[in-house]
């Protein structure tokens, strides 16, 4: 199972917005997020087929009630990740707990997953269905990026959530 997880993902920032590629079996997805809106987007171009799944704030915000609030303890433990001096964090929602290690020095940037950080991951390690997934920076390149890289691409198909859901079967 391991062997058909994403090696590498790419992650770009333009104030509130963020986006996240990885290549995966068959394709891409890429995973975009609006900071002001709080809508998001999964956009995947695998096996011939391009999708958009579009995720309304409001959808947002359930998902985050369900998991409920994070709860963060702070350790003094410092490193270095891609060039930035991170503090260790652990963060617990519900019964998922992540070690997170976090730098101040990137300023306006906000992950989709750790909005209540304060500071941006630039390393975390979670389990998740018995593996360990350690996702962890190894670069950062400042620059501008082009707005297109924060919008669904023109070609493919927009689906709500729901929309998805029944196509898959209900079993999401």
């Amino acid at each position: 199972m391991e062997s058909m997880l994403p090696q590498e993902l790419e992650m770009m920032i333009k104030g509130s917005k963020m986006a996240m590629k990885q290549n995966m079996m068959g394709g891409t997805q890429t995973i975009l997020f609006d900071g002001d809106t709080e809508e998001s987007a999964i956009v995947m171009d695998m096996m011939g087929q391009k999708m958009a799944i579009i995720v309304t704030a409001e959808e947002e915000r359930q998902a985050r009630e369900e998991m409920g609030k994070p709860v963060f303890t702070y350790s003094d433990q410092t490193k270095e990740v891609a060039g930035y001096k991170c503090q260790q964090v652990m963060m617990k929602m519900g019964e998922q707990e992540i070690e997170l290690w976090y730098t101040k020095d990137i300023k306006g940037a906000v992950h989709k997953d750790f909005k209540e950080l304060d500071g941006f991951p630039l390393e975390y390690v979670t389990i998740s269905q018995g593996m360990k997934l350690n996702i962890i920076a190894a670069s950062v390149t400042k620059g501008d990026q082009p707005e297109g890289n924060f919008t669904v691409p023109e070609g493919y198909q927009k689906v709500s959530m729901e929309e998805f859901t029944r196509m898959m079967g209900g079993g999401m």
